[in-house]
Parts: structure tokens; C-alpha cells; sequence
């Protein structure tokens, strides 16, 4: 068990006779407490390592949540199967909103927002450039030769800081 149901424990333990003072309860805890066991320690080591999880379940969640306020779609991704795809499949899903959202929004609308999902690279840990040559190598493998698919291309190749990625596009 953890620390304050041992404390409570050793409260109620305790004869109601005594008066009840926070000495009291701790001098009956501790003298009730045995030495780390290895069952304790396991319990222990369990213990970290389910807050772990937590925290990267809130991480990704977080991440989830931001990717989404960029334009991801809902259905692009859930937190289920976050794992699965991970950060580098979020920002490809990420262009491939931003492209198609070139038609209808502004120039300055569709660098904005480029800009922002390069910050969201950045905060994840994963390459835009990657991601950008990613979904343009995508997009060609099922429109091989289509027009419209290589002005897609051309208009992510601008995206790439990289130089050698622009020229893999």
C-alpha cells in the first residue's frame, strides 16, 4: 500500500485512550514499518512505472490535441493508435491538410501556417522537411504523371528548408 494507508492504519491501531497526535501516529507508523522488502520495491518500480505511462499518454495526448488545432482531422488519428503512427505521421497528415487547403486560403494563410506546423515539428522532435517528402513521394506514387499532383509537388518542394530534399521532390 502506499504511505498515508499505512499512516491511517497505524492511526486506528492506536488505543483510543491515547490522545491523538501527529507524533503519536508517526512513532506507531514507523515502529509498524519494516525494512524495504523486495516485494516493496517491486511495488515501488510498478508504481514509476505506471506514472511513466501516464505521462506519455498526456504527452501524446497534448501533442493529439495541438496537432488537431493545426488542422489535423479527427480521424487522421486517435490516441489509441498514437503509438502506432507517432510524431513523423502527424505532421505528414498535417501537409497533407495545408495542401489541400491551398486552393481556398490565402498565401499568407497557407505560410502561417506552415510556419506553425514547422514549430510543432520542433516541439515533437521530428523533421518537417521528412514529413514534407514524405507525403510529396505519396502523393506521386498514386498520380504518377497526373498534373496536378506535380503542382502539388512544387508547391511542397517550397516548403523544404533542406536544399536535398527539395531536390528529392
Amino acid at each position: 500500500g502506499n504511505v498515508a494507508d499505512n499512516i491511517i492504519y497505524s492511526a486506528r491501531k492506536a488505543s483510543f485512550s491515547t490522545p491523538m497526535t501527529p507524533e503519536s501516529i508517526s512513532s506507531s507508523f514507523f515502529s509498524s514499518v519494516s525494512p524495504a522488502t523486495n516485494e516493496s520495491v517491486v511495488d515501488n518500480e510498478n508504481e514509476i512505472a505506471e506514472n511513466d505511462n501516464v505521462e506519455i499518454k498526456l504527452t501524446r495526448a497534448l501533442r493529439l490535441r495541438n496537432a488537431r488545432c493545426l488542422g489535423m482531422e479527427r480521424n487522421s488519428l486517435t490516441l489509441a493508435n498514437y503509438s502506432n503512427e507517432g510524431e513523423q505521421f502527424i505532421l505528414k497528415e498535417l501537409v497533407k491538410c495545408v495542401l489541400s487547403q491551398v486552393a481556398t486560403k490565402s498565401e499568407k494563410h497557407s505560410i502561417d501556417t506552415v510556419n506553425k506546423i514547422r514549430s510543432y515539428a520542433i516541439d515533437v522532435g521530428a523533421s518537417f522537411d521528412d514529413a514534407v517528402h514524405q507525403y510529396a513521394t505519396e502523393l506521386c506514387d498514386f498520380n504518377r504523371n497526373v498534373p496536378y499532383a506535380l503542382q502539388k509537388a512544387e508547391i511542397l518542394s517550397h516548403w523544404c528548408s533542406s536544399a536535398s530534399v527539395r531536390c528529392l521532390i
